[in-house]
């Protein structure tokens, strides 16, 4: 859940996502290597429509409208297959482009020449794109005058230890600086006190996400959060 940091109000649900027990563990001819990353992006494929979905039935119950996100993985991007099953899973649900956020890691911006194509076309869609975990991965400040990205996600390695380690708080500072000044929004992930908080809205942080807010949970404990901001 990201909660808008000035106004403590419920952005929107971020979507969690792994391979269920029923995902097939092995086929013919077949690695573990291959396997795996087929089982993860097949369960953030599904993940992605049951998301929108979801987000369907709550603004058909009256809830407001809220921005889903859903993390991709590097090989939807890589592979091209990502703007199809966006497109197909917003034309079942009957949903905006504008209601879904998609969260890449910077892993993926290790293979930036073909990752862009499709991150740009998505774009064109009218979806929302956020790095997530900026600053633990793969990091090209380069890519962010090129990517089209409208959101940075600061990792949780950075944000647990402040404001009482000035490390972290240099580099979370100089991340919302140079954010703002790239016209991309922030967000803060791992946000667990009081004071964390402060300090984050304190430096013009966007928003955040966090236990502080709310634990994982699942559509109707959201659905009565949601409708609890209405009253």
């Amino acid at each position: 859940m990201v909660v808008l940091s000035r106004v403590a109000t419920v952005f929107g649900p971020e979507c969690m996502a792994t391979a269920s027990a029923s995902e097939p563990r092995s086929r013919p001819m077949g690695t573990g290597r291959e396997l795996m990353p087929c089982a993860r992006t097949a369960a953030r494929s599904r993940a992605l429509g049951e998301a929108l979905r979801q987000a369907k039935e709550w603004l058909a119950s009256g809830l407001p409208p809220v921005r889903i996100a859903v993390n991709v993985s590097a090989i939807q991007v890589q592979r091209g297959r990502l703007v199809h099953t966006v497109i197909q899973a917003l034309q079942a649900a009957a949903m905006r482009p504008d209601q879904l956020e998609l969260e890449i890691t910077e892993s993926t911006l290790q293979s930036e020449p073909e990752c862009l194509t499709g991150l740009l076309a998505l774009r064109r869609l009218g979806v929302t794109l956020a790095i997530d975990d900026f600053g633990t991965g793969y990091s090209c400040l380069s890519s962010l005058k090129t990517l089209p990205i409208n959101r940075l996600k600061i990792d949780r390695a950075f944000v647990r230890d402040v404001p009482h380690d000035p490390n972290d708080a240099a580099i979370v500072e100089a991340v919302i600086a140079m954010a703002h000044k790239l016209d991309l929004g922030v967000v803060a992930e791992g946000v667990e006190t009081a004071a964390q908080e402060k300090f984050l809205r304190d430096r013009g942080c966007d928003a955040a996400q966090g236990y502080l807010y709310a634990h994982p949970m699942a559509a109707e404990p959201m659905a009565d959060l949601l409708r609890a901001q209405l009253a």
